[in-house]
């Protein structure tokens, strides 16, 4: 489980990436997750796990591109998806939540806000 440090209550993007680096984080969506690789792009991280691929969005405006906001960054999900998905419907499985629990604990399920998006 990972708590939130900082002071205005929502993870920062340290704590989203040790979060999503974490084993533990991914046991929900697979029977054994025994690591998680992590690969930077310019845009984004991706961790593979045995089973999935997972892409967090870098929180940033470059160029053309805004992803500052988690509404932006939800939207280049879905947007990412839709395009993606002509070509290979059975890879792209689809945008998931990243929520923080009222314990500040982050997670895929449950409610709680969201806090980011992958």
């Amino acid at each position: 489980m990972l708590t939130v440090s900082n002071t205005d209550g929502v993870p920062d993007t340290a704590e989203r990436l040790r979060f999503l680096r974490s084993p533990a984080a991914h046991a929900a969506h697979a029977a054994r997750c025994a690591r998680v690789r992590t690969i930077e792009t310019h845009m984004s991280w991706v961790f593979l796990t045995d089973r999935h691929a997972w892409k967090l969005k870098k929180p940033q405006r470059i160029d053309h591109i805004d992803l500052a906001s988690v509404e932006a960054r939800r939207r280049h999900c879905e947007l990412e998806l839709r395009l993606n998905r002509r070509f290979t419907d059975d890879v792209y499985l689809g945008a998931v939540a990243l929520r923080q629990r009222p314990d500040g604990a982050l997670t895929f399920q449950g409610e709680g806000p969201v806090v980011d998006w992958l």
